[in-house]
């Protein structure tokens, strides 16, 4: 998955699946902690511009990347 935000803002992320999983940038720069099935947790994007590749930590198969611009 991609998604763009701004830098410094709020990012909201809701677990639509019955497990639970995490939203962990793999170069450390934020991280959900464990979000449980139908929850959702907040993380502030970094405030600088560049491409972020994220994780679950409990399913490191499911990964994405967030664009700050």
């Amino acid at each position: 998955m991609h998604a763009a935000v701004a830098p410094g803002s709020t990012v909201s992320v809701t677990n639509k699946d019955s497990v639970t999983h995490t939203l962990t940038a793999t170069g450390g720069q934020f991280d959900t902690g464990d979000i449980g099935a139908g929850q959702t947790k907040t993380f502030t994007a970094p405030s600088k511009a560049g491409t972020y590749d994220y994780i679950c930590n409990i399913h490191q198969y499911m990964m994405g990347t967030i664009v700050v611009s």
